[in-house]
């Protein structure tokens, strides 16, 4: 094991910590840590993403996501609102209701603002 610079800073500044509280925070980090590693998991998972971004933008991407559920049925965004929002579907098929289009677009994961 070795600890880089930055990090033994980090560490120096613990000083006077005790071990209990030490340990929880390094938990934290390690939790924080595998969240990033899900996330970029389930970013990798597509394929024009990964054709499109860097390494680095994929990191960056991973990192704003936000895991969130719906119920079947539930509008998610509604035609004429204000949405800057992504979504990236990793389980389940949505439907675009609206005067000029209607479909199925289970092939197509992600939709919103960017897709």
């Amino acid at each position: 094991w070795f600890v880089e610079k930055k990090n033994y800073n980090l560490i120096a500044q613990l000083k006077g910590t005790d071990d209990q509280e030490l340990q929880s925070i390094l938990q934290n980090d390690y939790n924080d840590y595998m969240d990033f590693r899900k996330k970029k998991v389930a970013m990798q998972r597509f394929k024009t993403l990964r054709k499109a971004l860097t390494e680095d933008e994929i990191d960056n991407v991973a990192r704003s996501l936000t895991r969130c559920s719906f119920e079947a049925g539930e509008d998610i965004v509604l035609k004429g609102s204000e949405s800057t929002d992504m979504y990236f579907v990793e389980s389940g098929d949505y439907q675009i209701c609206d005067c000029d289009i209607e479909g199925d677009f289970s092939n197509q994961k992600y939709f919103g603002e960017l897709s």
